[in-house]
């Protein structure tokens, strides 16, 4: 049920839905079937069988799966609408999870895989649906300009609720994931028509829409996304360094007017950015960047120091102002300018590549604050406490150099260490049982001859209704997925879709012959077991990545090479 708290509109808008699920569910069946049935001709003889076979399921456990899917949907909904009432009435995060250890093989991770699929498809046919949905149930909280989508009938709700109903299938024949495989086109369109519905509907009751922010920009000009850094090229810092407009002649002081030197300019600009209160807001930063650049340019007594002085100030604003940093990093970030200004006029090596213990700082803090952002407060806390440490020693040394910041990068370092021991110590009465269990895995032949079981790869002459069953070669993509796996090791960030949804996790344990891995959620106490093999597949269908820092100084290079080719002529 909707949780208490929420608007009448919304409240009443989900019970409607919730109340229409019944004939969502039983569309998709009779959907399938039909399609079954449709194509029977264009099967062999045994795969038409088991589409009959399906289709009888299907029809058996109608009721059962009706009323799987209802609840399985009545219980996400209501969870989602819980936790966005308690984070908007009490700024908490959602309670943790209990702990629980899930194995992963390869059955679960195909119905992952058709899971994922499936989403997809119903993302793709009802992208239209979905937009305007997004629009009037950001109007029924209030959001008119849809800062995020608040619809909570999205397609991976729906998707996860037939998977639900899909368990009153048998498992041992298939079933379940047949069923989702066949469902793809039938839910697709329902949905289509479920979600154009409940918009006429909330038009027809007097709900206004909301307006998506737009910002409308001159004829071939276009916005980057957040992720986009240098789309194949990277900005030489140097060279953009020289590209900057800067005046032929520096402007000389009148003689009796005594011109400052940049040291004291310098140490105005450091007690203004760390002066800025804990709340500063973006474009307060940002301002006070701009504002210090121009000054400081002023005052820099060669062309090199201006252009130098330029570029940095550029960047950091640059870097302050991208929308992956966490809402209380810009501050931080930005009490950095004044250091990394002293470093590079003192070693030019600090614009010589991205790479640079500097930006290599700032790229590993600002990666780990994002990976912390589902875990518990405290774990997070401890994180943001290290990082203002070390930020604040930083900007207290009064030697800067390229030493400073391996230093704080090895800080970060061995936070990273302290933090996979305590999980790790955390999972340690998991690893016994999962070692026996790849015990028996290693142990288990993986073609039996015995009492009488044939082995057909070893047949001179093979009948052709047996050639499916013969082992293939490993094709290039799945070669590439197990090297991929293989290099994989403690302490990993990955990025999986499994159970459904995206989750974030860390590889915390690895069985002595690489057989299972033990991946822990990064939001909560959840862990999971996955085989090599289903870890293999699910690189192989890109639901398995590694997650690595962004080179925030080279995204923050491109957008400033940009406004360079774009400012208007003089």
């Amino acid at each position: 049920m909707p949780a208490p708290g929420l608007p009448d509109a919304l409240r009443r808008f989900v019970d409607d839905e919730l109340l229409r699920a019944p004939l969502v569910i039983d569309t998709v069946i009779d959907a399938v079937c039909a399609q079954m049935r449709a194509g029977w001709s264009l099967l062999s003889p045994r795969d038409r069988g088991a589409a009959h076979d399906l289709q009888q399921s299907a029809l058996a456990r109608r009721v059962q799966t009706s009323q799987r899917f209802v609840h399985s949907l009545r219980e996400q909904v209501g969870a989602e609408l819980g936790r966005d009432v308690l984070a908007a009435s009490r700024g908490m995060a959602a309670p943790p999870r209990r702990s629980s250890l899930s194995l992963l093989d390869d059955d679960t991770v195909a119905a992952d895989i058709e899971m994922s699929h499936l989403i997809e498809c119903v993302k793709t046919s009802a992208e239209h649906e979905l937009r305007e949905l997004a629009t009037y149930t950001s109007a029924l909280l209030g959001d008119m300009d849809v800062t995020r989508d608040h619809n909570p009938f999205r397609p991976e709700t729906y998707v996860r609720a037939l998977w639900a109903a899909a368990q009153e299938m048998p498992a041992a024949l298939g079933f379940r994931v047949a069923f989702m495989r066949h469902a793809q086109q039938p839910l697709a369109q329902v949905l289509r028509k479920v979600y154009a519905g409940a918009c006429s509907r909330l038009e027809a009751g007097g709900v206004p829409a909301a307006v998506y922010r737009t910002v409308i920009l001159p004829p071939g000009m276009r916005t980057p996304r957040p992720s986009e850094s240098w789309a194949g090229m990277r900005p030489d810092l140097n060279a953009l360094r020289d590209s900057l407009p800067m005046p032929l002649q520096p402007v000389a002081p009148p003689a009796t007017q005594h011109r400052p030197t940049l040291d004291p300019v310098l140490a105005a600009a450091d007690h203004a950015l760390r002066g800025l209160p804990a709340d500063a807001r973006v474009p307060q930063i940002t301002t006070l960047v701009d504002t210090l650049r121009m000054r400081l340019v002023e005052h820099a007594t060669t062309m090199g120091e201006r252009q130098h002085v330029e570029l940095l100030c550029r960047l950091f604003e640059a870097i302050v102002a991208d929308q992956r940093l966490a809402a209380d990093l810009p501050r931080n970030i930005a009490t950095l300018l004044v250091p990394a200004l002293r470093l590079g006029l003192r070693d030019a090596s600090a614009l010589d590549e991205h790479e640079h213990p500097l930006w290599r700082f700032i790229d590993r803090t600002v990666f780990l604050v994002e990976q912390m952002s589902g875990a518990r407060a405290d774990h997070r806390a401890g994180l943001l406490a290290e990082v203002r440490v070390l930020i604040g020693q930083l900007v207290r040394e009064p030697r800067q150099d390229t030493e400073l910041y391996r230093r704080a990068l090895q800080r970060l370092g061995d936070w990273e260490l302290q933090r996979l021991e305590l999980d790790r110590h955390r999972v340690l009465a998991e690893l016994a049982p999962l070692e026996a269990l790849e015990r028996r895995l290693l142990a288990a032949p993986s073609v039996q001859t015995a009492a009488g079981a044939l082995d057909v790869g070893h047949l001179d002459t093979v009948p052709a209704v047996l050639m499916d069953s013969l082992p293939q070669a490993q094709s290039a993509s799945e070669v590439d997925a197990a090297r991929w796996v293989a290099r994989c090791g403690l302490g990993d960030w990955l990025r999986i879709f499994v159970q459904g949804r995206w989750q974030r996790t860390r590889l915390l344990w690895q069985s002595p012959h690489g057989e299972i891995s033990l991946l822990g959620d990064l939001s909560g106490p959840a862990t999971w077991a996955v085989r090599r093999r289903a870890l293999e597949r699910l690189y192989a269908e890109r639901l398995l990545t590694r997650m690595r820092p962004h080179s925030l100084v080279g995204a923050a290079a491109a957008r400033v090479q940009r406004s360079l080719e774009t400012r208007p002529a003089r």
